[in-house]
């Protein structure tokens, strides 16, 4: 499987093997490979040179060492472009990814300063509280908090939003078509409740996601915060 007599080094030749191994569903998600030790005698070369081979594949994000356990397949990242509007549900069919969603809560809630600022409502006003948790091909990879004045999206509480996308609720029972957003990127660590959530270490690196979408009318009409775990998406921009 490896050539000694070829110039490309042998770890890097191991990695590329593994990783196409990987790639081919020899081992799914969350499933654990083989030891250093045991990859060192599969391809006959030394324990550090199957260290390396898993070094690199931990640095890409493909897998993720768990002390004292072992090395495990982890979710492919996601990747999401800046430089334009997306919504979830679409960006994850865009890319071959089964998109859902559970439901933690909706509810009504009266409106801070700072939400009604975004929202440009009153202090006062009334919004729903819309609390998922978002997966991608069933892996937990974002838990936000949406937030839609009341005035315009009246009984939005009757709605099953593990069957149907915000946005296309808002555009085909309200009439609103969101057709931009502003986006705040901020990092953070994962506080204790949304490491239950997302299935991830407490105090590990997140992104925090503060988002505002404006209608075709460009009026606001979410103000969403969302926690992603910084080893599940992948965000970029295209500069000219």
């Amino acid at each position: 499987m490896i050539d000694s007599t070829n110039l490309v080094p042998l770890y890097y030749q191991i990695k590329e093997d593994l990783l196409t191994e990987i790639q081919n569903g020899k081992w799914a998600v969350g499933e654990m490979i083989p030891s250093e030790t045991q990859l060192s005698h599969k391809y006959n070369v030394s324990r550090n040179t199957a260290q390396r081979a898993i070094n690199e594949l931990v640095h890409d994000g493909i897998l993720t060492r768990k002390q004292g356990v072992g090395t495990f397949v982890v979710a492919p990242k996601i990747e999401q472009a800046l430089n334009c509007f997306y919504s979830f549900s679409e960006a994850m069919h865009n890319q071959g990814i089964q998109a859902s969603a559970k439901v933690l809560s909706l509810n009504r809630e009266i409106a801070t300063k700072v939400q009604a600022k975004y929202l440009v409502i009153m202090p006062g006003d009334e919004l729903f509280v819309l609390k998922r948790i978002r997966y991608a091909n069933n892996v937990p990879i974002m838990l936000d908090e949406s937030r839609i004045p009341v005035a315009i999206a009246p009984n939005l509480d009757t709605i099953d939003f593990e069957k149907n996308s915000l946005y296309d609720v808002l555009d085909r029972v309200y009439n609103i078509c969101v057709t931009r957003a502003k986006e705040i990127f901020e990092p953070v660590i994962v506080q204790k409740q949304e490491s239950i959530y997302l299935n991830v270490d407490e105090n590990s690196p997140a992104i925090m996601l503060d988002r505002i979408a404006y209608s075709s009318h460009d009026v606001p009409v979410e103000f969403c915060r969302s926690i992603i775990p910084g080893d599940k998406c992948r965000f970029y921009t295209e500069l000219r």
